[in-house]
């Protein structure tokens, strides 16, 4: 069920920035509802490790893409998906990283 809520606040993000950018809106709003998505699924994503690695690899493509297409609308790129784009994907690298370099205990009994 955990995870049902993660592809559900996953999606909504990209549905709200995308629609956002699509209609030209005010980005602002689409940042904020963003952030409140984030909010509501941050609970769920500690039921396993690569939840939270999951869901940061979809918004930083999330933003990627929503600076794509105000790029490619001809408008001026925003500096929060700029940044929070490679941001997240770094930090799901990270997660993912931190999960394999670290030995858990149960690996040196079952070697």
């Amino acid at each position: 069920m955990r995870l049902a809520w993660i592809l559900l606040g996953s999606s909504l993000c990209t549905t709200v920035l995308l629609y956002i950018e699509m209609s030209r809106r005010d980005t602002l709003m689409g940042i904020v509802f963003t952030l409140l998505i984030i909010v509501l699924v941050r609970e769920h994503l500690s039921a396993r490790w690569w939840y939270s690695a999951f869901f940061e690899a979809w918004l930083g493509a999330t933003f990627f893409l929503a600076n794509w297409l105000r790029i490619s609308s001809g408008r001026d790129s925003v500096s929060a998906y700029a940044i929070f784009g490679p941001g997240f994907l770094l930090m799901a690298l990270f997660q993912i990283v931190r999960h394999f370099a670290v030995r858990h205990p149960n690996d040196s009994a079952q070697n």
